[in-house]
C-alpha cells in the first residue's frame, strides 16, 4: 500500500514536518521489513529535494529542523541505509570506524530510546 503526500505549499521543495509525521503508518514499517514506510518516503523526498541543507521545515517555528531530528526515533534500518547512500560519509561528513556513518550511529542510539517517553 502506498501513501501519497500532497504538497500544498508555495515552495515545492518543502514538506511541513507535521505532514510527514501524520503520514507515518507504524504497521507498514515492521522490524525486518525491506519496504519504506510513508514517513520514510517523505524523509527521502526531503533529502533529494534539499541535499545540501538536509532539513525539513517545521510549520510551528521559523527555522529548519535537521533531518536527523525527524528520524531519531525510527528503527528503520532500510531508511538509514537509503540515507547513507546519499551521504556516504554521514551528515557530519565523517566516517566512523568500520565504515559506519553517522546515520548508523544514530540508528543504534534510536534503538535505546523509548518513543513513549
Amino acid at each position: 500500500e502506498r501513501t501519497n503526500i500532497t504538497i500544498e505549499n508555495r515552495d515545492t521543495n518543502q514538506i511541513p514536518l507535521q505532514l510527514a509525521l501524520s503520514a507515518y503508518v507504524p504497521e507498514n514499517n515492521e522490524e525486518g521489513s525491506d519496504k519504506l514506510a510513508p514517513m520514510d518516503q517523505a524523509i527521502l523526498y526531503m533529502i533529494e529535494a534539499n541535499p545540501t541543507t538536509c532539513s525539513i521545515t517545521d510549520p510551528n517555528h521559523d527555522h529548519q529542523l535537521p533531518i536527523h531530528t525527524a528520524i531519531v526515533n525510527t528503527k528503520s534500518h532500510v531508511l538509514i541505509d537509503e540515507i547513507a547512500e546519499y551521504y556516504p560519509k554521514g551528515i557530519e561528513e565523517k566516517t566512523l570506524s568500520g565504515g559506519r556513518t553517522a546515520f548508523h550511529l544514530l540508528a543504534d542510539e534510536s534503538e535505546r530510546l523509548d518513543p513513549n517517553e
